[in-house]
């Protein structure tokens, strides 16, 4: 689960179960499809109800860039609304900041925080929907919120990040 860099001192946290959380694996190409079908969807509809609206190529111009900003839009606030799950945590001493990777369905993101923010880690048992428990390692601020962090996180890998937080 953990990779610690000894050379930096960091210790890094990898959800392996995220498939382009490697390094250089991911392309940026996570809205791809919704692109493709936002430029290919004015021109179909054309094509499908007024033909001739085809002849006008200012027209088909204008609905398709309409079009693309629809998307880009809608894109862009699930994008803020639903920032998708932690897939990668590195934990860096030297830097005393942790850098948070989350993976969306349309982007990832990365948040920086201050090891001045944080007040621990622990592990909560949750339940789902069906009653199930799973223990989850969360990453607890000052200001009480709380990060989940990588599926599989371990108690060891908790005890590292809890002595380089408390090296202060």
């Amino acid at each position: 689960m953990s990779s610690p860099n000894a050379a930096r001192g960091q210790v890094v946290l990898i959800d392996h179960t995220a498939a382009h959380v490697d390094p250089g694996a991911y392309k940026g190409l996570h809205a791809i499809v919704p692109i493709l079908v936002g430029i290919s969807l004015p021109i179909l509809l054309f094509s499908l109800f007024d033909p001739r609206a085809l002849s006008s190529t200012k027209l088909v111009l204008h609905v398709l860039m309409m079009g693309i900003a629809m998307l880009a839009a809608t894109v862009f606030l699930m994008s803020i609304t639903n920032p998708g799950n932690v897939v990668q945590a590195v934990f860096d001493p030297g830097r005393r900041s942790v850098d948070v990777v989350r993976s969306g369905a349309f982007a990832n993101n990365v948040l920086t925080i201050s090891f001045d923010r944080i007040s621990t880690v622990r592990v909560e048992t949750v339940y789902d929907d069906d009653g199930y428990q799973n223990r989850v390692a969360l990453l607890v601020m000052k200001n009480r919120d709380m990060i989940q962090l990588p599926t599989g996180t371990s108690e060891a890998e908790l005890a590292e990040i809890r002595r380089i937080l408390e090296v202060r």
